[in-house]
C-alpha cells in the first residue's frame, strides 16, 4: 500500500509537470477507482487463500484446490 501511494504521488508530479492541471484532474478522477479495484482484488485474494488454508488444515485437498 505504501508503494501504491508512492506511485500515485510520482504520477501526480510527472503528470502535473508534463500535462498540467487537466492531467492532474484526470489522475484525481482515476486514482479512487484504481484503489477500489485494488481493494476488491486484495479482499478476494486474501479471502480465497484463507479458505484454501483452512481446507488444507482439515485435509480436504479437493475442496482446497477447487
Amino acid at each position: 500500500m505504501i508503494f501504491n501511494a508512492l506511485i500515485t504521488i510520482v504520477d501526480g508530479i510527472f503528470v502535473g509537470n508534463g500535462v498540467g492541471p487537466d492531467g492532474i484532474a484526470a489522475v484525481n478522477i482515476i486514482v479512487p477507482l484504481y484503489m477500489v479495484a485494488t481493494g476488491i482484488g486484495l479482499m478476494l485474494g486474501i479471502g480465497a487463500s484463507v479458505l484454501a488454508g483452512m481446507a488444507l488444515a482439515e485435509n480436504e485437498r479437493r475442496k482446497a484446490y477447487a
